[in-house]
């Protein structure tokens, strides 16, 4: 059996045929249906694992309460003129980063390009503290030293210094201690292309 809203106590209260009585029904209930999937529905999960341990605050599951929220929401008139539900989103953590609860107070409606903006920002700012392997080459014998990380290098007792290697990855610096620096995969980039 596929998923279903019901079984995870979804309740549409909403009157009888009342998504069919508007296009703007329509979406708001679409809309409705897609936050109670990226939370419950696993098949979703196994394709996109950012909405694993995802939750909806329980007055969410009501699509009256749904209803009532979005109306009150500050992009709502631009989202009535619009008509095109897949330029529209509800977001679970532009306001609040990292957050995994679809509730009120923690989602906004946006549109998608706002959503891929903030997402865009987060994937750039995860990659600022990404952990990469380096490459050191030595100048006088271009011996090769390798490392998971800067703060590994730094850790040898070579006396490394991460931010001075990392200025050297980044080509704003010749060598550190007597070492050329490269980020790994664009070391052995570079030597696939010679």
């Amino acid at each position: 059996m596929g998923f279903s809203i019901r079984n995870v106590g979804a309740i549409n209260d909403m009157p009888k045929n009342w998504k069919r009585q508007s296009e703007l029904n329509y979406r708001i209930y679409n809309m409705w249906v897609h936050m109670i999937r990226r939370c419950y529905n696993k098949e979703l999960h196994e394709k996109h694992p950012t909405y694993k341990n995802c939750t909806m605050q329980k007055e969410l599951l009501i699509l009256s309460n749904f209803v009532n929220w979005i109306e009150h929401e500050e992009n709502y008139n631009e989202f009535v003129k619009d008509h095109s539900a897949r330029k529209w989103s509800i977001d679970k953590d532009i306001l609040i980063e990292g957050n995994k609860e679809y509730a009120i107070g923690k989602i906004k409606l946006v549109t998608l390009s706002e959503n891929d903006k903030d997402a865009q920002k987060r994937i750039d700012k995860s990659k600022c503290g990404k952990r990469e392997a380096i490459v050191g080459v030595n100048i006088k014998n271009e011996d090769i030293i390798q490392y998971n990380s800067m703060q590994d290098a730094e850790r040898d007792i070579y006396g490394f210094h991460h931010s001075k290697i990392s200025l050297c990855c980044q080509g704003k610096r010749k060598s550190h201690k007597g070492y050329k620096w490269y980020y790994k995969e664009n070391y052995f980039n570079s030597i696939h292309e010679r």
